[in-house]
């Protein structure tokens, strides 16, 4: 596949050339100059035939270093290492700790080898009441540490969430370090035991037992820091938010019960910082954990777990994006639909049409919260959204998902329409009303020109439910609007030499624009009877029969309201017709009079 990337100069020179990997949702290998000292963060990519266009979000100057150096090993080894935190740990954390233990017995040594001379001084009374002071500190420290670490769960699970409990619950940390502590409070104790008698000198083994047990109190005081330091980092949102996105799977997502399902906890912490206007949270995590959910969906699932996974997923970013449209905070909500966008395309893309279904649902929902809002900016976003998913649901042929899209237009639409305040002419909900008929539009041209017909019904569905409901509300721009475009999606049908009998019966909308514009008295803004002449003449050339008697028939009733400047505008639009199309022309002219003709002669 070949690539073109904006901004970026592609070279010849092998050795000038510095492979690297663009970041973002998909990984694409691509190259640039090493002069131009560009690393790009972030991409998109469109297709075009065998061309794909890579569109450059942000490219920041950082320099990517040409001659870094690389060592296999000790990646290898941190990479091991992670494995065991993450796959093991109570392992991880014992011989973490266990490290602690060796230095203090390794101090301990050299400490006795060292000092021996005047440690050999040291008398049985004063090792036993060294001994006591250890242990005393050490239950003392013991205990703080665990009370301040539950009080500290407790303010965070006030906070945002008690399911934050579970992290330290099942957190083995706490665990190993206390039994390292009851370790050392033991020993102690046997140590003091064994000492025996009021005074004397120490024997040189009492002498190193009694050292070990004081370094290896220290060295446990030290222990403290790490511990302490990744109990304070747990107790940030974005780290307990990165904590719980290693743990999403298949299981813990379709777990039962859902106690353990991390994106309750997640979902938790980001509806306390909706409510509490940290924006930033969303912003900055919510990428993560739709990019989690979308490694789970990749995995080979059955049909039912894909949908449970998106249904469950698109719920919880639906309530968000609710809370977002009721505090009108517009970035946060364009930031939920884009994850929405990023699932539903992940569903798409693997041709699950019910999955996808269930996301469109749930955008369905939020077009209702917006609309009672009446936020014209956050249905905007929706009908990017729509717009995006109905395009790749109709490349896909996913019926039910382009039934559902068009169903949630449909909402858009007339939500738009009921919003439009009679006294203004133009103005942001009659630009969405209006956009939403493009979009359809745009949808029956794809699924004519990919000869999807399966995708048809619900978008001509679309197309006279919105009439309807515009005529009935008396909104003559959209019935002009609709009619003409239904007139446009005819003209698509019969240039691709498709003969869909429901459009014939759909473009009769067309003459009841014209006949309520002329009992108003007022002059059509378009000219109908030109799009159905061409729909004619192209369905004549195209050996459409049907279609050509129906745009006959169309022209008959036109000629019948008697418009003033009929004949005129048809006459001013054969001078514009090629030679070769002049007899198609006059057929359909012929036969429109013709059946004028009959129509007009019945009683």
């Amino acid at each position: 596949m070949r690539l073109f990337l904006p901004g970026i100069t592609p070279s010849g020179d092998d050795h000038a050339m510095q492979p690297i990997t663009a970041g973002g949702l998909c990984d694409f290998p691509w190259t640039c100059k090493r002069n131009e000292r560009k690393w790009i963060s972030y991409h998109t990519q469109k297709t075009h035939g065998n061309i794909t266009i890579v569109h450059m979000l942000y490219i920041s100057s950082m320099e990517q270093p040409a001659e870094e150096k690389t060592f296999p090993l000790f990646f290898s080894v941190t990479e091991s290492v992670h494995n065991l935190e993450q796959n093991y740990p109570w392992l991880y954390w014992t011989l973490f700790y266990a490290r602690f233990v060796l230095f203090a017995l390794v101090v301990t040594v050299v400490y006795v080898g060292i000092g021996y001379p005047v440690l050999s001084n040291t008398d049985v009374n004063g090792a036993r009441l060294l001994l006591s002071a250890i242990m005393q500190s050490e239950a003392a420290i013991i205990a703080i540490v665990i009370s301040l670490t539950l009080v500290a769960m407790q303010l965070v699970a006030s906070s945002y969430s008690p399911r934050v409990a579970r992290i330290f619950s099942s957190g083995s940390q706490m665990y190993v370090i206390l039994q390292f502590y009851v370790i050392s409070i033991a020993y102690t104790a046997i140590v003091l035991q064994v000492l025996q008698g009021d005074s004397g000198p120490v024997s040189p083994l009492l002498t190193f037992l009694v050292s070990f047990s004081l370094w290896f109190a220290i060295f446990l005081m030290a222990a403290l820091v790490p511990y302490i330091k990744n109990i304070l980092t747990l107790l940030q949102p974005e780290q307990i938010i990165v904590h719980e996105c290693q743990r999403i799977s298949k299981d813990t997502i379709l777990s039962e019960p859902s106690l353990a399902n991390p994106l309750d906890l997640i979902f938790d912490i980001l509806h306390q910082s909706i409510m509490r206007h940290d924006m930033g949270l969303v912003k900055d995590m919510l990428p993560g954990v739709t990019e989690a959910v979308i490694r789970v969906l990749s995995q080979p699932l059955a049909d039912t777990e894909i949908i449970e996974i998106t249904r469950y997923y698109s719920q919880r970013l639906l309530v968000c994006a609710q809370q977002t449209i009721q505090q009108d905070d517009l970035e946060s909500t364009r930031i939920i639909l884009e994850n929405l966008k990023v699932l539903v395309n992940c569903t798409i893309s693997r041709e699950k049409d019910e999955a996808s279904k269930k996301v469109i649902e749930s955008i369905q929902i939020l077009e209702k919260a917006a609309a009672g809002k009446r936020s014209w900016n956050h249905l905007v976003h929706i009908l990017d959204l729509l717009e995006e998913c109905g395009k790749g649901a109709i490349e896909k042929n996913l019926v039910r998902t382009t039934n559902q899209v068009c169903v949630c237009l449909k909402k858009v639409t007339q939500d738009s329409i009921d919003s439009i305040n009679p006294d203004e002419l133009e103005g942001p909900f009659s630009g969405l009303a209006e956009r939403s008929i493009e979009i359809v539009y745009a949808f029956a041209h794809l699924a004519i020109s990919n000869n999807q017909k399966d995708t048809w019904d619900s978008i001509f569905l679309y197309l006279e439910d919105i009439w309807n409901y515009s005529y009935n509300k008396k909104h003559m721009q959209f019935v002009h609007s609709v009619a003409a475009r239904i007139l446009d999606v005819w003209l698509v049908a019969v240039e691709h030499s498709v003969e869909i009998p429901r459009l014939s019966a759909a473009a009769n909308n067309a003459y009841h624009v014209r006949k309520l514009w002329d009992e108003q008295n007022t002059g059509a803004p378009d000219i109908f009877e030109y799009k159905v002449m061409r729909i004619g003449i192209t369905a004549y050339e195209h050996d459409l029969e049907d279609s050509t008697i129906g745009a006959a028939r169309l022209l008959a009733d036109f000629r019948l309201l008697d418009v003033p400047g009929y004949d005129k505008n048809l006459a001013n639009f054969k001078e514009f017709l090629k030679e070769g199309e002049k007899p198609a022309y006059q057929h359909v002219f012929d036969l429109s009079v013709t059946f004028a003709d009959e129509k007009s002669r019945k009683p």
